[in-house]
């Protein structure tokens, strides 16, 4: 009785050793417009959206926090104001954790990365 026991505890420490840990990063986007509606997302390498608001999904970005999760992969991170006749703003690509601000107006919007000391604690 004592080999199968000894056989599951050995396949089990094997298993922990050899299967790579699966990790996670995280997007925060921090809002500071005046009334504005806008929508974050993140795409990985191809092109596919693998986090943040859908296509149509706009929010108010006045202020407040955004914070995307997903599992660890190259992504870009996209931010678009509704009614803007600029094009997406796009980061990236990035295989970390990030912090942005995303500010301004309608007509004049600024999406920046900043110091991921700015976003702990959020």
């Amino acid at each position: 009785m004592k080999f199968p026991i000894l056989f599951f505890l050995i396949t089990i420490t094997i298993c922990l050793a050899f299967v790579p840990m699966i990790e996670a990063w995280s997007v925060n986007v921090t809002f500071d417009t005046t009334g504005l509606e806008c929508r974050v997302w993140i795409e990985n390498a191809g092109g596919y959206r693998i986090g943040g608001d859908g296509s149509n999904d706009y929010r108010s970005c006045i202020d407040g926090n955004e914070l995307i999760s997903n599992i660890a992969e190259q992504y870009w991170v996209h931010a678009k104001i509704e009614g803007s006749l600029r094009k997406p703003k796009i980061r990236g690509p990035y295989q970390t954790d990030t912090c942005f601000r995303l500010g301004g107006t309608v007509d004049n919007f600024s999406f920046n990365e900043r110091d991921l000391i700015h976003c702990q604690g959020i």
